[in-house]
């Protein structure tokens, strides 16, 4: 006899089953819904845990020479259960600071380059001052995968995904807005 699987049960080659806390077919990373903004998750019927993907929006870039600092990007986050914090910007001379996860469940954070989240680079120096000097870049936002359980089948979920922070000189020098991508 081999070990067969049918709704919440396990049945071993001896004969004994193991009954499972959830059925087969409830299994994280069948299916998925990204948010590239804001918006309302509601838990599919028996879903009762999910994988987070979350990343905040990163920060602005700085401008060279005299110039300014750019902005923070937003937070991302998934109702009170996880978020992703903003990369912070750059200013005149050094880059942002990468932002950060932050959640009360398992957690894994991955340091890595993404389309989303990118902190934006920095412009020249303006006004004559210093022509060759560039500005520093955002920092990157906040990364990482989050594994969330005790949710309810038909309740929701408020998502807020985290802009990009402003870049000192304008939209060339934005940071990206983050992401959160949920899968059950």
């Amino acid at each position: 006899m081999s070990i067969t699987v049918s709704g919440t049960a396990i049945t071993f080659p001896d004969a004994t089953t193991q009954t499972t806390a959830a059925s087969a077919s409830a299994y994280i990373g069948q299916q998925a819904q990204v948010f590239g903004s804001s918006g309302t998750f509601t838990v599919p019927t028996g879903v009762t845990s999910v994988k987070l993907t979350l990343i905040g929006g990163g920060g602005g870039g700085g401008q060279g020479g005299a110039g300014g600092a750019g902005g923070t990007g937003g937070t991302t986050s998934f109702g009170a259960y996880a978020s992703a914090s903003g990369g912070t910007g750059g200013n005149n001379t050094t880059s942002g600071s990468s932002g950060s996860l932050s959640s009360t469940y398992t957690k894994y954070i991955a340091r890595e380059t993404s389309s989303y989240g990118n902190g934006g680079v920095g412009q020249n120096g303006g006004g004559g001052c210093c022509p060759t000097i560039y500005g520093g870049s955002g920092g990157y936002g906040g990364y990482g995968f989050v594994w969330v359980n005790g949710l309810t089948p038909g309740g929701t979920v408020s998502v807020t995904v985290g802009g990009g922070g402003g870049g000192y000189g304008g939209a060339p020098y934005n940071g990206s807005a983050g992401i959160c991508v949920v899968e059950w």
